[in-house]
């Protein structure tokens, strides 16, 4: 992983640090994690559904997006921008290559 890479990995852990405890955790779970975790897996922890889970990541994904978007983080953005990718991609998971991961639309 490259300085860049390790900085927007910190800079996710950090954005992720203003969310509800239980998005904190998908988010650790499904995007920081070194061996990404199920859903299935997510749901049984918290008593849900799968589909829950889901609408909980993706709740994590937007909101830690708009802390991409803000000026105190314009760097990141920045040098995202050279490197070609857009916002969402900020938000693949960490442990793998960023421009090969899918992307989410969080329009």
């Amino acid at each position: 992983m490259d300085k860049f890479s390790e900085e927007l990995c910190g800079a996710i852990l950090q954005a992720s640090r203003s969310l509800p405890a239980r998005h904190q955790i998908v988010v650790g779970a499904r995007l920081l994690g070194e061996r990404k975790r199920t859903l299935k897996d997510l749901a049984n922890q918290f008593g849900v559904s799968t589909q829950r889970v889901t609408e909980i990541e993706l709740n994590a994904r937007r909101r830690i997006a708009r802390y991409f978007r803000t000026d105190e983080d314009s760097i990141l953005a920045q040098e995202a921008a050279k490197r070609g990718w857009d916002v969402s991609e900020l938000l693949t998971p960490c442990n793998y290559p960023l421009s090969a991961i899918e992307v989410i639309d969080i329009k």
